[in-house]
């Protein structure tokens, strides 16, 4: 062997040599075991992390109590390793976490922003001598650990942000008491939300997929027009009359915006709100104002209204007629004196002087003077329209032509226009409050109405945009929705442009599970311009009102058979019967029966007449006997007389002075005829009126 040609020197050499490269070789083996040891720490790590990341039906908050869990096992010195990750303002650790000088941090950020970071410590007594505390392995790994941390928590935000949003979204439109509906190009419902039973009855299931013809009646061939009117227009209000599934009738307001995609109309959006009760009060309004203005329109008699001063500021038709200004129109403004001849001046005045002093004459003789210049003979009777207070605000005076030419034919106005609609083209806003009134949720058409673009209306407050006064209101309905109550109320505003809208509100409250309230969806109509025309047709009624009862005359309105509709309060002056005793009763059961069959054959021919005069005899509620003269003229509705209205004047005294007058004439005939002497009498024109026997 080649041992034998070396000296033990040598050989002792080699063996030294042999020595440090075997102990080079096991230090070179055991960095490569320690470094597979830790690299497959990393990877338990990394697998780990993955499969805690990858679990859905955990939250941030127990992903991070079990990724903090498995940290110290991929250090160096797994047994002393503590860790500790911040998320926001909640921090997750080991049992043994404290903060040392032997720290390793790294921060989490999400879409670059900081939003907590990792940090593992080791206790400083009893860590084991080395020469790194920390490897740089370890570092990269805590760096990958905060990137897989953060970009977890920035998913599982943004889907959180999405599920919250869809069920946002998701709750208004089931919850909001009006109805949101799609459609596609045909008008086929491809959605519509639950709100539809209660609105109509039906259930989503039962509507979608039908055509909106199906629903509408007999507006089938008006909502096709607008469903082709609407392509061109894009945004349309319409009232439409639609039964509901039981059958019975609902007016509903169709607020609709069409769809496009690229240029293509394909389909219509809206909302469904139901207005009938508004449409009852509407119409309500309408016939009672139409009641008293046909009444007065009805009337044989001149009215006027006059403000306080004595400048004529209205009259009825038959002021045209009964002062000859048929060609040019009443001339309004003028004094009431120009209309009564210049004799008759201070007699007026005194007259008016005493009603201001609370001395009613009652009617009065005056000569009227005509637009030519003529004169006739006129009776008139006034008093004042007072305020709420009792004051006086204007005058009224009923002028009656009491010449013996014939009362001209008076033709009745047509009724006052019925009113439009009063919101055009515009979309309901819809949005939601939170427990405190402050806006979380509008949309485009809310921040119209609250005239501040949407997005800078979210929040906001309600009550920075309310009216003085209303405060107290909302407060009232939100106590009301906290005890489950949905509620429908007007609300007026200041926009933030400053200008003062009123609101029809309708509101659905919610609540968590627990059953705290959170807050309120609701949907805001301006009702602006029909609050404003409901103020002045109600103003129009009261003037038609006052101006009917404060007229001495009784007026009335009776149906085809005889039964009293209306009557105004002066049957009780000349009947003793108040307005419920009479109303629903048969006005020939007042009339002296004897009088009944002239009364029935003069009424025969009254829907071809403009008026009916007659004179005949009530009985009173006391049992007494009262001549009236009565002015009739007849309803009518489609060519078929309905009913009768007039006026009722007391002429007792005037047939009691005839009767009077009438005895003594017989009285003194019968004296002349008798005496002893001849007597002869001659008219005017020398012709033999009386002789008596000699």
């Amino acid at each position: 062997m080649e041992y034998r040609n070396k000296t033990k020197e040598e050989l002792i050499s080699e063996l030294e040599d042999l020595k440090v490269l075997l102990e080079r070789q096991e230090h070179e083996r055991n960095h490569i075991q320690f470094t597979l040891n830790e690299r497959l720490k990393e990877l338990n790590c990394y697998n780990r992390l993955s499969e805690i990341m990858s679990n859905p039906t955990i939250s941030v908050d127990e992903v991070c109590t079990q990724v903090v869990k498995i940290i110290p096992d991929s250090w160096q010195f797994p047994e002393f390793a503590e860790a500790s990750i911040t998320i926001g303002t909640k921090t997750f650790s080991t049992p043994n976490f404290v903060k040392t000088i032997h720290s390793l941090t790294q921060e989490v950020k999400v879409n670059q922003n900081i939003i907590g970071q990792i940090e593992v410590c080791y206790p400083v007594d009893q860590l084991p001598e080395t020469n790194h505390v920390f490897l740089p392995e370890e570092s990269n790994l805590l760096f990958s650990i905060a990137v897989k941390l953060g970009n977890y928590v920035g998913k599982e935000e943004k889907e959180i942000a999405l599920r919250q949003s869809e069920e946002k979204y998701k709750d208004l439109i089931e919850n909001i008491s009006d109805v949101i509906y799609r459609t596609d190009n045909q008008a086929n419902i491809t959605f519509i939300s639950p709100s539809i039973t209660k609105l109509l009855g039906y259930t989503p299931d039962e509507v979608i997929g039908r055509n909106f013809i199906h629903f509408v009646g007999s507006s089938s061939e008006h909502l096709q027009n607008r469903f082709q009117e609407i392509q061109k227009k894009l945004e349309l209000l319409n009232e439409y009359l639609i039964p509901s599934r039981s059958g019975e009738p609902h007016w509903i307001r169709f607020s609709s915006k069409a769809i496009t995609k690229e240029g293509q109309f394909i389909g219509v959006t809206g909302t469904l709100i139901d207005i009938t009760e508004t449409k009852r009060v509407e119409l309500e309004l309408q016939k009672s104002e139409s009641l008293y203005r046909s009444i007065l329109n009805a009337s044989p008699d001149t009215i006027f209204i006059a403000d306080l001063q004595g400048n004529v500021l209205f009259t009825s038709p038959m002021a045209l007629k009964m002062f000859g200004y048929e060609n040019a129109g009443f001339p309004i403004n003028r004094p009431l004196f120009d209309f009564v001849d210049q004799k008759d001046h201070a007699k007026a005045r005194e007259a008016i002087s005493q009603m201001f002093q609370g001395v009613f004459t009652g009617a009065t003789e005056y000569v009227g003077i005509k637009a030519d210049g003529s004169t006739f003979d006129m009776e008139a009777n006034g008093e004042f329209i007072r305020d709420a207070e009792g004051n006086p605000t204007n005058m009224v005076f009923v002028v009656r032509d009491i010449s013996d030419r014939k009362l001209a034919e008076e033709k009745a106005e047509e009724s006052e226009q019925k009113f439009q609609a009063i919101i055009q083209s515009q979309a309901e806003g819809i949005g939601y409050v939170n427990k405190d009134e402050v806006f979380e949720f509008v949309n485009i058409a809310a921040g119209t109405i609250f005239e501040i673009d949407s997005e800078k209306l979210i929040g906001v407050s309600l009550f920075d945009f309310l009216a003085p006064g209303e405060k107290e209101k909302v407060m009232l309905q939100t106590n009301n929705r906290k005890n489950g109550n949905s509620n429908n109320y007007e609300l007026e505003i200041v926009t933030r442009a400053g200008n003062t809208k009123f609101l029809q509100v309708s509101t659905t409250p919610k609540f968590e599970k627990n059953g705290n309230y959170l807050g309120a969806y609701g949907v805001f109509t301006d009702n602006t311009k029909r609050k404003l025309a409901e103020e002045k047709l109600l103003k129009s009624e009261e003037q038609y009102r006052k101006l009917v009862e404060s007229v001495n005359d009784v007026i009335y309105e009776v149906d085809s058979s005889g039964n009293i509709k209306f009557v105004s309060q002066s049957v009780v002056n000349i009947l003793g019967y108040t307005i419920d005793e009479v109303l629903g009763q048969n006005i020939f059961d007042f009339i002296v029966p004897e009088d009944v069959p002239t009364i029935i054959n003069s009424l025969k021919n009254l829907a071809s007449k403009d008026y009916s005069f007659m004179e005949y005899r009530y009985i009173r509620k006391d049992g007494s006997i009262r001549w009236v003269r009565s002015s009739t003229t007849a309803n009518i509705k489609d060519g078929v007389m309905i009913g009768a209205t007039g006026t009722l004047t007391d002429v007792t005294d005037r047939r009691i002075a005839e009767e009077m007058l009438k005895d003594k004439t017989n009285l003194l005939t019968n004296l002349i005829i008798n005496l002893q002497e001849g007597i002869l009498l001659e008219d005017s024109n020398r012709n033999i009126a009386l002789t008596n026997q000699l």
